[in-house]
């Protein structure tokens, strides 16, 4: 979409092998934080919250996105795709 819209060139990453390792440092914080925050026991408990709620701002979320990427011409099929990719 750089072709098109010139402005993205300045919020995309254009190098994949740059950004990698600090995509998966994060990722390994992420799940390290969240291993020392909740017990399988917690989680169970929250589960309503956290699949139900989760699921209903993924799915809501990903239908704003994708109705945006519709709206620039995205075909539905790539809207709806990258609207829950993003999300």
């Amino acid at each position: 979409l750089v072709g098109q819209y010139p402005w993205l060139y300045h919020v995309t990453i254009s190098n994949r092998a740059a950004i990698e390792p600090f995509a998966e440092l994060g990722v390994i914080l992420l799940l390290f934080s969240i291993g020392l925050e909740l017990s399988f026991k917690r989680l169970w408990t929250m589960r309503n919250q956290v699949f139900g709620v989760g699921a209903a701002e993924l799915l809501g979320s990903g239908a704003l996105i994708a109705l945006g990427l519709y709206v620039l011409g995205q075909p539905t099929a790539g809207a709806v795709g990258l609207g829950l990719a993003l999300a």
